[in-house]
């Protein structure tokens, strides 16, 4: 990412300047080993340098001060580039009579190399999926409003459900679950180990949100009282959700040779679900909220919100 203030006329002079430095001919280096060019990716100087000025070939500066009361290093190779033609630093000092000494250091950024590495890795497959994804029927890679104008489908009897082909519509796949798992944390004032429980319900049928929708609309035509002491402590709710979404999957499922509506699932390839027993949802359940309240332990150090 280009920094603020790199395409001002003042820095556009400092990188042009290093640039015709770089550009002077280097008696220990070959022809065919140009300083500031990677063999390897021609388009590097369009994509990086080039952003700052067409004729710069310098991708990073660092400009500073010192003197003899304020010593500074100058430069600090880690962040150079390894590439052989890349890995030069080329810069400019003025001595002020004071005593003070100005620098300008241009260099190669190894950030840019690993962008470079991880496109020649990543790029083949990406352009693979979107080419495949071409191919494909328009309503099912537009993410449009009209996704949520699709004709409504009876899939379960006393339920309606809008049937939506996209693809690439992580929200209108995400939210029903959301959706429902929000109306039962207001509506029974589920607490933080509950509200988990609702959640890894949703691990049951990943695949499709008809039976998780379905076993919340039950659930929340009971009064919040009628389930507290039974269902509500621990991961109960949960299980009983889970419980709610075995049954009219196995039936649903099981009628799949005999009926010629709409089917629930667009692909066969699915595992049929396994009911846990009470004893591995708890273990499930548990795990879930020790990793929640663990979440810190992803840093390496704590972060002082005083000098965030």
């Amino acid at each position: 990412m280009m920094k603020v203030g790199s395409t001002k006329e003042p820095i556009q002079s400092v990188f042009l300047c290093l640039s015709q430095v770089a550009r002077l001919d280097v008696p220990w280096l070959k022809d065919s080993d140009a300083v500031f060019q990677d063999p390897d990716h021609p388009l590097r100087h369009s994509l990086f340098g080039a952003d700052i000025h067409p004729d710069n070939i310098i991708e990073g500066l660092r400009v500073h001060m010192s003197s003899s009361g304020y010593p500074l290093r100058c430069h600090i190779d880690s962040e150079n580039s390894t590439l052989p033609t890349m890995s030069a630093v080329v810069g400019l000092n003025m001595l002020h009579m004071s005593g003070q000494q100005r620098r300008c250091n241009g260099y190669s950024r190894i950030s840019i190399d690993r962008t470079m590495n991880r496109e020649d890795c990543d790029l083949p497959l990406v352009e693979h999926i979107a080419d495949s994804y071409n191919t494909f029927p328009a309503d099912q890679r537009n993410i449009t409003s009209n996704l949520l104008k699709g004709p409504a489908v009876k899939l379960l009897g006393g339920f309606s459900f809008i049937r939506n082909p996209c693809n690439m519509d992580p929200l209108s796949y995400h939210l029903p679950f959301t959706h429902c798992i929000l109306l039962l944390v207001h509506h029974f004032n589920l607490g933080f180990s509950e509200a988990i429980g609702v959640q890894c319900a949703m691990d049951f049928l990943h695949h499709s949100s008809l039976f998780f929708v379905t076993a919340c609309k039950c659930v929340l035509s009971c009064l919040p009282m009628s389930m507290f002491r039974k269902f509500r402590p621990g991961y109960k709710l949960g299980y009983v959700i889970v419980r709610l979404m075995k049954v009219p999957y196995e039936r649903k499922s099981h009628s799949h040779s005999q009926e010629r509506g709409p089917k629930h699932q667009r692909y066969s390839c699915y595992k049929s679900p396994i009911l846990p027993d009470w004893k591995e949802w708890f273990d499930k359940c548990h795990h879930r909220v020790v990793t929640a309240l663990h979440a810190f332990s992803c840093y390496k150090k704590g972060a002082n919100r005083k000098t965030k």
